[in-house]
């Protein structure tokens, strides 16, 4: 009777090793992982950004310059708008002035000279010029004109823009928060008038709006210019007249008053 029993123990034990051995003949033919291959290596390419802004020549005697004028230069050779950041110039000039960029650059990379009243660069054909207040205020734009230009300082929408600014200031619109007397002077600080602007310096009870598109510039005595501008005064729309001259930092208002008669309001 035993025997049976270890028979049947026999076939038992065949049996599981046969079932080892079937489970492990699958797994030997299970797929394979695929070979992922040599390794690659990821090629980046670098990219430039292109040269660097022209530098601006330092200028013995005026060691502020370069970099108040390198400002105006890094904004200009990049393509930004220039009228609002450049808003001590006359917008018409500012677009007249800097119309070529290249030839700007040109004459503030080559030698320049600091006079008592003003700095200038050129290359022998353009010339570029600051006053010390625009320098002082840590960014400068330069008035551009050929070289042999006396007069790059001084034309007639400098001098109506110096009337324009400083009614803005009288009227409390400024033509930028920072153009204050301080620091941008614009009343001239000797001058043979009886009556100059620096001892009165807010002739009018109120000042409204102003219309530069109306101003003439004409010339008065010697370098002196006679400016007429409307402009909104005590509630009615009056011809102002200035008298501007050349002073230490450009033009400068020696005396404001108004015509006798009302001006035309100007069309909306």
């Amino acid at each position: 009777m035993q025997r049976p029993v270890g028979g049947l123990r026999v076939a038992a034990g065949g049996a599981a090793i046969g079932l080892t051995a079937a489970i492990l003949a699958a797994c030997s033919v299970l797929p394979a992982t695929p070979d992922p291959g040599p390794a690659t290596t990821e090629t980046v390419t670098e990219t430039s950004s292109g040269p660097p802004p022209p530098t601006v020549r330092e200028v013995v005697g005026a060691p502020a310059a370069a970099a108040a004028v390198q400002r105006f230069v890094d904004d200009l050779v990049a393509g930004r708008e220039s009228t609002q950041r450049c808003w001590a110039v006359a917008p018409v000039r500012v677009r007249q002035m800097y119309a070529d960029p290249d030839a700007v650059v040109s004459a503030l990379t080559d030698a320049g000279v600091a006079a008592p009243t003003e700095v200038t660069w050129s290359d022998g054909s353009t010339r570029a010029t600051v006053t010390y207040p625009q320098i002082a205020s840590g960014y400068a734009c330069p008035y551009v004109g050929a070289s042999d230009d006396p007069n790059v300082l001084y034309t007639a929408a400098d001098a109506i823009h110096v009337v324009t600014r400083y009614l803005g200031r009288l009227a409390g619109r400024p033509v930028d928060p920072a153009d204050v007397e301080s620091s941008q002077p614009l009343v001239c600080e000797t001058g043979p008038s009886p009556t100059p602007l620096r001892d009165n310096p807010s002739p009018f009870d109120s000042v409204g709006l102003v219309d530069p598109t109306g101003a003439a510039a004409l010339p008065s005595f010697g370098d002196d210019v006679r400016v007429t501008i409307p402009a909104e005064i005590d509630g009615l729309w009056r011809d102002v007249t200035a008298l501007v001259r050349i002073g230490g930092n450009g033009y400068c208002l020696e005396e404001l008053a108004t015509a006798g008669s009302a001006a035309a309001t100007p069309a909306p």
